[in-house]
């Protein structure tokens, strides 16, 4: 059984990449936003004391 052409194991390895990229985007981002969130800590630190 193929879909549109492409082998089932070619799909799901293709899904299992997929997956792991965005799991990497999410935890990336996520350092992004606390790496932020402490940046802007620091800056309201700075100003307001």
């Amino acid at each position: 059984e193929t879909v549109e052409g492409y082998d089932p194991l070619e799909l799901t390895i293709i899904y299992s990449n997929f997956n792991e990229a965005s799991e990497r985007i999410l935890v990336n981002c996520n350092c992004f936003l606390q790496f932020i969130a402490i940046l802007d800590d620091s800056i309201w630190a700075l100003t307001y004391h």
